[in-house]
């Protein structure tokens, strides 16, 4: 009975190969969706981890209520003297102030660079040289106002080098600056859409009106020192003026904005393998149903040849089984990134 279901399959190739690519679409949609949801979020996770896990502490300014995640220009500052009595913790290795607002790179014909977010970072490469997420591959960080430091990817696409001007919009009228370094984001070289300019500290302050204060406080804790001691210290001698939170808690790059966003592309990508998965099994009960209405001839010849029910049903369930088992390897094989996984399928 194995070889009359496979000469059936022989015999009706375009009814085989219609049904079985019913089957791979199903499942390649399924497939598909989660192996580029959990890609992305995969290097979510890596901006996310790369981002915060060198600073174990952020001081920030109390705030009764939130006032959004648009805060250019407005957030509430620090001011430094908390800076100077959080350094003169004994469970502090490193701490620095931060200003992270936004600020557009403008191009050489005078448009905007990316579609953001537009990361706009204030660095003391002094203090704060291990508690940024940010890693030079060429050049220096800025130390002076008019040097700037751009992403890797705004440098690659844009054909930026050490040396080029480059406008940015801020705060005011547009400034050019010399490009002296460009930096990817932990072990990530490009940002997707998203751009990113490092100034001085006092340039960032300058530039968003913040006086001599800071958005945040960064602080690395001491050898020896778990994150959560540092936390609690930091809760003890600072008093109830200020908020102590993790960085990825605080989240001053909005991150969890982005998983967000994945896992709902991941649930409407789903939803569509679902749709794709019910109308093809739609089509394949009715193509299978047609199917066995055409060849009662056949199989009442297998009956009367000497082939039981169970043996006439193995039969066609047996086709049934060969188109989807080759329709799920397929849908893997064209799904996954890896051969690996094809050969395994």
């Amino acid at each position: 009975m194995t070889k009359v279901a496979l000469k059936g399959l022989g015999l009706h190739k375009a009814r085989a190969v219609l049904t079985t690519l019913a089957v791979v679409i199903g499942v390649a949609m399924i497939s598909g969706a989660y192996v580029v949801s959990d890609t992305m979020l995969s290097a979510a996770n890596s901006l996310s981890g790369s981002a915060y896990d060198n600073t174990d502490a952020v001081v920030t300014k109390h705030q009764a209520f939130s006032t959004g995640s648009d805060t250019v220009g407005t957030a509430v500052t620090v001011k430094p003297d908390v800076l100077q009595k959080v350094r003169s913790l004994p469970q502090v290795a490193a701490a620095t102030g931060d200003v992270t607002e936004q600020a557009k790179l403008i191009d050489k014909k005078g448009k905007v660079i990316g579609s953001g977010p537009y990361f706009a970072v204030g660095l003391d490469p002094v203090n704060g040289k291990n508690l940024t997420p940010f890693k030079l591959t060429q050049g220096h960080f800025a130390t002076t106002s008019s040097e700037v430091v751009v992403d890797k990817g705004t440098a690659d696409k844009q054909h930026y080098k050490l040396g080029d001007q480059i406008k940015v919009s801020a705060i005011g009228p547009v400034k050019s600056y010399t490009i002296v370094g460009i930096t990817k984001w932990g072990s990530v070289d490009n940002f997707g859409t998203a751009t990113a300019a490092i100034f001085t500290l006092p340039e960032a302050q300058a530039m968003f009106h913040k006086g001599n204060a800071y958005n945040s406080i960064l602080v690395g804790a001491r050898s020896g020192v778990s994150p959560e001691q540092l936390r609690a210290t930091l809760k003890t001698q600072l008093g109830s003026d200020v908020t102590i939170q993790s960085a990825k808690k605080q989240d001053r790059f909005t991150l969890d904005g982005l998983t967000s966003f994945v896992k709902i592309i991941r649930g409407i990508l789903v939803g569509f393998g679902m749709v794709s998965i019910f109308v093809g099994a739609f089509i394949i009960f009715n193509t299978l149903s047609i199917t066995v209405a055409q060849r009662i001839r056949e199989l009442a010849m297998l009956r009367t040849v000497g082939a039981s029910r169970r043996q006439v049903m193995r039969s066609v369930v047996g086709e049934a089984a060969v188109m989807g088992v080759l329709g799920r390897s397929s849908a893997f094989c064209s799904a996954s990134p890896s051969p690996r996984v094809c050969r395994r399928s």
